[in-house]
């Protein structure tokens, strides 16, 4: 579906379970690091379904970041997810 770029901006911006204009922000990953770039999933909540977004940055703490998001369009395509309960197991010793 695809989503107003300043209103997917807005997202990221707001508290875990705020509701704002008709959006939940579901959940907020930490950034991930993938090689020279890192990369963070948002979930968030838009009547009824949920949707992840994914922004991308490189760069470096000790200069700047260049994220992918301002680089987006005026609409960003996000795909619809689903939540799955997954059971894993870990060993421990005795």
């Amino acid at each position: 579906m695809l989503f107003k770029k300043e209103i997917l901006t807005e997202i990221e911006c707001q508290i875990l379970d705020k509701d704002c204009n008709g959006f939940t922000l579901i959940d907020e990953g930490e950034w991930v690091q993938s090689g020279k770039y890192q990369y963070k999933t948002i979930i968030f909540k838009f009547e009824g379904k949920y949707y992840m977004l994914q922004d991308t940055r490189s760069g470096s703490p000790f200069t700047d970041w260049y994220y992918d998001s301002d680089n987006w369009s005026d609409e960003v395509n996000c795909m619809e997810v689903y939540p799955k309960e997954v059971t894993i197991t870990v060993w421990e010793a005795v």
